[in-house]
């Protein structure tokens, strides 16, 4: 059976209190968010894709590198509901395509700045809002993910007791970092659809379902645009990503 990645709806929390953020939903946008509830969209499924021969050729110029097969060695691990190795697989492909962008920069300030760029996708497709500007205690999104995960992996093996991840669809920003399993589908969207990966390509027939829509992994390589212009019809606002 072909792999298929997917999303189901469920519904998330956000627990605290004034939290400072940003938080758009749908056509309005709130500062300092209080404690709230909203649809979100987490998990694997397992629904079908079509066929090699209904999906037709992927294109003759698309190579597979690291970035393309640590993305589907996440997308495995995900399927496994094995979020941990999800990460390890996930960080090397998000360091990568973060190099590209910024070549100069060392490898952690290039890993936040890739995350920071891409917030706006990551948590729409996690949480169904857009959640940016989120600090608390001096630590904000990109660093948590960086020093909870990515570092911790690296020199510890396995994911910091700061950073957790849940099947229930709850956020918990403070101390602990308790985020659904969806913002690991939209770290794997957002370096997916990095236009530095454009020329990438997965052997093998994966699917997603983002917003209702199914589309084919390899259809996304690189394809920002059109993410970014679902996302703004989603809330209403063709000034999301200016």
């Amino acid at each position: 059976m072909a792999a298929c990645f997917g999303l189901i709806w469920s519904y998330g929390q956000v627990l605290g209190h004034k939290i400072p953020c940003t938080l758009i939903r749908g056509r309005h946008q709130v500062v300092g968010a209080d404690t709230g509830h909203w649809p979100r969209r987490c998990c694997a499924s397992s629904q079908p894709v079509p066929s090699a021969a209904q999906l037709g050729p992927f294109g003759l110029n698309m190579t597979s590198s690291s970035i393309s097969r640590r993305i589907k060695k996440s997308i495995e691990a995900f399927g496994k509901k094995d979020y941990e190795d999800a990460f390890v697989q996930l960080f090397p492909a998000i360091d990568k395509t973060a190099k590209k962008r910024r070549p100069r920069d060392g490898v952690g300030a290039r890993i936040k700045s890739f995350i920071s760029d891409e917030e706006k996708i990551i948590t729409a497709v996690a949480t169904n809002n857009i959640l940016t500007n989120v600090n608390v205690n001096g630590i904000d999104f990109p660093t948590a993910l960086y020093k909870f995960g990515r570092t911790s992996i690296i020199h510890e093996g396995e994911l910091d007791d700061r950073l957790k991840i849940n099947e229930q669809g709850n956020l918990q920003i403070g101390h602990i970092w308790n985020l659904p399993a969806s913002y690991i589908t939209g770290l794997i969207v957002a370096v997916i659809v990095a236009p530095e990966n454009s020329g990438e390509n997965i052997n093998e027939n994966i699917g997603i379902n983002l917003f209702g829509e199914q589309y084919k992994v390899n259809d996304l390589w690189g394809n920002l645009n059109l993410i970014q212009s679902k996302i703004c019809v989603i809330f209403g606002r063709n000034d999301l990503f200016n």
